[in-house]
């Protein structure tokens, strides 16, 4: 039995197409603008993100230079360090009493130079016979070959200037 379209069943069928086409339209359409745009709102958070890092870590380096500089320019500690480095100065004549304190002074300095919402922990101060003084978290003294320390050669040659490296 083949059945005869009528005019109802053709248009109808010509509404029902151009109807899911215009749908098909729009969800396509509607699709892509909404992917653009998630696209973009992901794309502006990144870069956001990173313009946080970045900022942050200008500042952390900031604060480091901060403490840097009061380190090479806090007389007290140079004193100290002088003293307990160079016991035998005509300068600075001391005993083993005298060279203890000295070393707590230079605990002292360092840990209140670190205060106490500073980003580095601990300090190390080297001299040239190959002994650190740690002072922040780990109040230590070590005998350390400074031929090794990888930054040594390179900051005489620079003659005590900061050195700055890039990481990989």
């Amino acid at each position: 039995m083949s059945r005869n379209k009528t005019i109802r069943s053709k248009l109808f069928n010509s509404y029902a197409y151009f109807i899911v086409g215009l749908l098909l339209m729009f969800i396509l359409f509607f699709f892509f603008y909404v992917t653009n745009l998630l696209r973009d709102r992901a794309a502006d958070a990144i870069a956001q993100t990173c313009t946080s890092i970045q900022k942050q870590t200008d500042l952390e380096i900031d604060a480091l230079n901060t403490l840097s500089l009061n380190i090479s320019y806090s007389v007290l500690l140079k004193e100290a360090f002088q003293s307990h480095v160079n016991p035998n100065d005509a300068s600075s004549n001391v005993d083993k009493l005298t060279a203890i304190d000295t070393l707590d002074t230079i605990y002292e300095l360092i840990i209140a130079i670190i205060g106490p919402n500073s980003t580095a922990k601990q300090i190390n101060l080297y001299d040239f016979e190959g002994q650190m003084i740690g002072g922040g978290t780990k109040n230590v003294i070590v005998d350390k070959n400074l031929e090794e320390m990888f930054w040594f050669d390179e900051t005489i040659a620079k003659k005590w200037c900061k050195i700055y490296k890039q990481s990989l």
